[in-house]
């Protein structure tokens, strides 16, 4: 059932993401727009900050399942 669902949830995720492939998605146009001239270091530890509280949050989960 997971394997399925994941599946689907993949294939809306590739249609959505092709159907703007070449072009950036709004909210990262507007984010670039706003932090110029030093937009991608800013990227880069926004994109760090997402995968460090990823990590965190996931913590209660892998405790329960321990």
């Amino acid at each position: 059932m997971m394997t399925v669902c994941s599946l689907c949830l993949g294939g809306c995720l590739s249609r959505r993401v092709m159907g703007h492939h070449p072009v950036q998605d709004g909210r990262y146009q507007q984010l670039r727009q706003e932090w110029s001239p030093s937009a991608d270091p800013r990227f880069f530890w926004f994109f760090q900050l997402q995968g460090l509280l990823s990590v965190i949050l996931s913590v209660p989960v892998l405790v329960a399942y321990a």
